[in-house]
């Protein structure tokens, strides 16, 4: 089990890094990115490894598509973050309410997600 996770890991901070870059590098360009927002897009993976590890959920081939899900609404929070029309999203206190419902989604997920049969 413990190379499982360490496998999950590995893989999740690769990908999560991989999808942000392009994402990062235009913010960059027009100067909506924050040192701090280097970190947001690896919470939502971290605290769903966490859950994973501590085994809340269903330990199951769910987790091939928990992932995905938990990278593609990260990735879509970021870009309404940084590209949206709402300047109040871009400030600390709509960066951590963004943050908070990420969080809050990747919990409901790792909990309620059906098992798939093996």
């Amino acid at each position: 089990m413990h190379a499982y996770l360490a496998q999950l890991i590995v893989i999740t901070i690769i990908a999560t890094a991989l999808i942000h870059i392009p994402i990062w590098v235009i913010a960059l360009t027009k100067k909506v990115l924050k040192p701090v927002d280097f970190a947001c897009p690896f919470i939502p993976a971290v605290i769903w490894l966490i859950l994973t590890a501590f085994g809340i959920g269903s330990v199951s081939m769910t987790n091939v598509f928990e992932i995905p899900i938990v990278m593609l609404i990260t990735v879509l929070a970021c870009v309404i973050l940084y590209f949206g029309h709402f300047d109040s999203l871009r400030t600390k206190n709509g960066r951590t309410i963004i943050l908070v419902i990420l969080l809050i989604f990747v919990f409901l997920l790792r909990i309620f997600m059906p098992e798939l049969p093996a």
